[in-house]
C-alpha cells in the first residue's frame, strides 16, 4: 500500500526521462516500475481516483499522471473487497487502511506516520516510511 503523499514526492518518475533516484519515494516507485515483482502495489477504485485528482491538483503532467496511473492498473493489484471502519485520525485516509487490512497487506508506505496510527490488534499492515521500505527492498 501507498500513500498519495509518497506517489506526489515520486511522480517525476512517470516523465518522459526519470531525474536520479535522489529521494527514497523516488527509488520506491522506480524499483516497482522497474520490476513490478519487487513488491505488490495494492490499489482500489477510490485510491486510484485520489491519486488522479492529486496528481491533476498538483499539475503533474498528463502524460506522467496518466502514464502512471496506467502501469499501475496493469502492475498493481486491484482489492475489490471491501472492508469499514475508522483507522485514521484523518478519515481521507481511511481508505488507505480499508484496501490495505481486505488485501492483507504487510505495509502501508507513508510520509505521514502520524495520520497511520497501528490497528487495534493486528500486527498488520505495518506502518513505514519510503526510506524504511527502500531498506526492507534491500
Amino acid at each position: 500500500m501507498i500513500d498519495t503523499t509518497v506517489v506526489i514526492r515520486a511522480a517525476r518518475a512517470f516523465r518522459q526521462q526519470s531525474p536520479p533516484t535522489s529521494t527514497p519515494e523516488l527509488q520506491l516507485v522506480l524499483a516497482w516500475r522497474d520490476d513490478p515483482e519487487v513488491f505488490t502495489w495494492l490499489y482500489s477504485q477510490e485510491i486510484l481516483d485520489e491519486y488522479r485528482k492529486v496528481l491533476r491538483r498538483r499539475k503533474v503532467p498528463r502524460h506522467a499522471a496518466g502514464r502512471f496511473i496506467n502501469l499501475l492498473g496493469q502492475g498493481g493489484e486491484e482489492v475489490t473487497k471491501s472492508v469499514t471502519g475508522e483507522f485514521s485520525p484523518d478519515p481521507k485516509d481511511d481508505p488507505f487502511y480499508h484496501c490495505a487490512l481486505a488485501g492483507n497487506a504487510d505495509y502501508i508506505v507513508t510520509d505521514n506516520v502520524r495520520d497511520f496510527p497501528p490497528v487495534p490488534g493486528r500486527k498488520r499492515p505495518r506502518i513505514v516510511t519510503p526510506t524504511d521500505a527502500v531498506a526492507l527492498l534491500s
